[in-house]
């Protein structure tokens, strides 16, 4: 239970929800899934713009749905990534979703300069309209950046790898609109002209960058002294 929000459900069902607090930590509202059939994950941290608005990704089955907007796949019944934008009261103002042949999912997101961008992992996935596909047995990560007023799809990239498991943990944008995505790899990644190979354990880490690669400013020169008083 929030607040007078009872959430119930069976078989250890994940359900997809949205609460907000006041400062107080008072429940103001919950918008959660209608209905349990089949489950949702929200696995990142919601952003918000400057006006409170807030966007929300994560990973749920077609036939899902989310505050009235229900979830589809025209590619089959996999697990597909998606992404909705609420405003201050909870409700949406736009959802949008990928569909895929097989299973996607969405890990982290990030609002900067009046886009949203999310990272995900896929095998094969369209989004309105623009196609991502990896040679079989492999998953490849994703990154996927809409216009914040209106959901529409601005660009879809890939992050190559040569194996199954390679996930985003976290993204981050800077000012001039450069996107910074780190996670973890199974074997080998291939970021831009550079190959990352795993040393070691089951996995490694990585910090990829996507943009340009000064923005055409000054690129900052650390300039400090420091003194050690005995």
């Amino acid at each position: 239970t929030i607040g007078t929000t009872v959430f119930t459900g069976s078989n250890y069902i994940p359900v997809i929800y949205v609460a907000a607090f006041d400062p107080a930590g008072n429940s103001l509202w919950v918008k959660k899934q209608d209905g349990i059939a089949k489950g949702g994950y929200i696995d990142c941290r919601p952003a918000l713009d400057a006006d409170g608005n807030i966007f929300i990704t994560g990973s749920t089955q077609p036939g899902n749905s989310f505050n009235g907007f229900t979830f589809s796949n025209s590619m089959g019944a996999s697990t597909t990534s998606f992404l909705v934008a609420l405003d201050t009261n909870g409700n949406n103002i736009w959802a949008t979703n990928a569909s895929s042949s097989v299973a996607n999912f969405s890990y982290a997101l990030t609002y900067a300069n009046n886009t949203v961008s999310i990272s995900g992992r896929y095998g094969m996935m369209t989004w309105d309209g623009l196609d991502l596909v990896t040679p079989m047995n492999l998953n490849y990560i994703y990154l996927a950046r809409f216009k914040a007023a209106t959901g529409n799809i601005l660009g879809l990239d890939s992050l190559v790898g040569n194996s199954l498991n390679n996930n985003p943990s976290d993204l981050m944008a800077d000012p001039n609109g450069n996107l910074y995505v780190g996670g973890n790899f199974e074997y080998q990644l291939f970021p831009a002209d550079d190959t990352l190979t795993k040393i070691g354990g089951s996995y490694d880490w990585f910090v990829a960058k996507f943009g340009s690669e000064n923005c055409n400013g000054d690129v900052p020169v650390p300039a400090f002294s420091w003194s050690n008083p005995g």
